[in-house]
């Protein structure tokens, strides 16, 4: 008879089977999105770099069918110095994935035993946010699912200090996670980038960077390429951490996808640049150069006296009041569909372009003067970010409508004028500040509160854009004339942002 094979200890990673135990129905109803074998063995080589010890606790609080956690083992068994012990500590609410993780916990069993160590594996059938014990651990790695949450979930009044707003389940992990690594302790989770920025992950950060110092982050810039078959369109990165570090710089690293993760760059930029906010702590990660140049400027909206508003026609409860047809007790109701780069096209001879402005709809309305609409939701095409227009006031109607998918920009006491409103939608739709949202924005949406916090020129540059624009100045000129503006409040800027991004090299783990 032939001689039996032993299959080798990373054969376990490309066994994608085990996806199949799973109806896809059910699958995203628990939120789980199965960690390709690539981004998982990504994930654990750098995670686990330089990790000596005799004994290592590792914790997976989502384990789903255990890639994660084989990619952990496949590193350390293919270690020349091996520890005595490894304790895995796996928590999955999902019956139907114990078969796999059992198999997994035997595989790891028997092929430690042949290399000279041993492994425990305890696996726990429960809800890890609800059933979270006082332990500690050497490494966390985690896949969690992702989901929102309502605020009267028990998982949501379980981790209250950290719930702002509507949570999303994976922050919870994020949270829970950090306060059990041990003193020297190492993290790494792959969600969505949206816990980088805007208020609802606000208390998420704080907590976070109050445990844990960021060490490493990649990001993936193809929406769909983390969880091909699962057709996830969010924003994926991978996020490495520590509660010990001496290191003042964080490692950045980009790819597309999955196919080029063998060969990417990475950049070290300050740890003071990243995280650089100390009220919202949002985490910016300038992956361009030109990414960082509009921080030069010294105004926000707020201080040239605008603000950022969120229109305030909600449609399933305004039903009443929307119409398609004109009359006199009718006025504009603008949607998103309207707002085009540097220009609002009404009416396009669409449904429900009108809205009804009587005693009890007047609160829904705005007054008619001149606005920068913004859409919420980012195009995300290959040059820009946002999609903003001037809106000129131009009708005879005292207000307006403003549906709830779009932001508009208003004077605060005195209304803006028409050069600055074209200048200000000019500057929103620059190279420039794409770059900008690209490199700090999680999300994709553009939420007033980040539009708020946008560095802008000073008035007298925005109404100087917007004249050059009602010249016929094309954006490509709007942008070199916004480089100009950067180039001569801060002569060394090209100088500051290498600085800035001091040490870019090709390598691979």
């Amino acid at each position: 008879m032939p001689k039996k094979v032993t299959p080798k200890p990373d054969i376990i990673l490309h066994d994608m089977e085990q996806q199949k135990l799973v109806l896809r129905s059910k699958q995203k109803s628990l939120g789980q999105f199965m960690t390709p074998p690539t981004v998982a063995k990504y994930m654990a080589n750098r995670l686990l770099q330089g990790l000596h010890k005799k004994v290592i606790r590792v914790l997976e609080p989502a384990a789903g069918s255990g890639n994660l956690v084989a990619a952990v083992f496949d590193y350390i068994a293919a270690q020349p110095q091996k520890p005595q012990k490894v304790e895995f500590v796996l928590y999955e609410i999902d019956s139907s994935m114990m078969k796999p993780l059992l198999a997994l916990a035997k595989h790891m069993r028997r092929e430690a035993k042949k290399l000279g160590f041993s492994v425990s594996c305890s696996i726990r059938q429960n809800d890890f946010l609800l059933n979270i014990r006082d332990e500690k651990f050497d490494v966390v790695i985690a896949n969690p699912p992702f989901f929102k949450l309502r605020k009267n979930d028990p998982r949501s009044i379980a981790h209250k200090h950290i719930v702002h707003g509507q949570p999303n389940i994976y922050g919870l992990f994020m949270a829970a996670c950090a306060q059990l690594l041990a003193d020297d302790g190492r993290y790494c989770f792959i969600t969505p980038r949206s816990w980088t920025s805007g208020s609802y992950f606000s208390e998420l950060r704080k907590y976070l960077f109050k445990y844990l110092y960021l060490e490493a982050v990649h990001l993936f810039k193809d929406r769909e390429a983390v969880f091909t078959n699962d057709r996830v369109q969010q924003e994926m990165m991978i996020t490495w951490a520590t509660v010990k570090t001496s290191q003042d710089d964080v490692m950045v690293s980009s790819s597309s996808g999955i196919a080029d993760l063998g060969n990417v760059t990475f950049t070290l930029v300050p740890i003071a640049n990243v995280i650089a906010n100390k009220k919202c702590r949002s985490v910016n990660l300038p992956l361009a150069s030109s990414a960082c140049s509009i921080s030069n400027f010294q105004c926000t909206l707020e201080t040239i006296g605008c603000r950022a508003s969120t229109g305030k026609v909600v449609p399933f409860r305004a039903t009443r009041w929307i119409t398609s047809s004109a009359s006199k007790n009718t006025v504009p109701l603008l949607w998103m569909r309207h707002v085009r780069r540097n220009e609002v096209v009404w009416p396009l001879k669409g449904d429900r372009e009108h809205i009804v402005c009587s005693e009890k709809s007047i609160k829904l309305l705005v007054h008619n003067q001149n606005y920068v609409l913004v859409r919420r939701f980012s195009p995300r095409d290959q040059e820009h970010w946002i999609m903003a227009a001037p809106l000129i006031e131009n009708t005879n109607k005292e207000y307006i409508g403003i549906e709830n998918h779009v932001n508009y920009i208003h004077g605060v006491g005195v209304a803006l004028t028409k050069y600055e409103v074209i200048g200000l939608a000019a500057y929103l739709n620059s190279r420039q500040v794409s770059l900008y949202f690209a490199s700090r924005l999680g999300h994709t949406q553009i939420n007033a509160t980040d539009l708020n916090f946008l560095p802008v020129p000073c008035k007298e540059d925005l109404r100087r854009i917007g004249e050059k624009r009602q010249e016929g100045v094309v954006q490509s000129e709007i942008d070199s004339l916004i480089d100009s503006i950067i180039y001569r409040i801060n002569p060394n800027t090209d100088e500051s942002l290498r600085d800035e991004q001091r040490i870019s090299e090709k390598s691979s783990i």
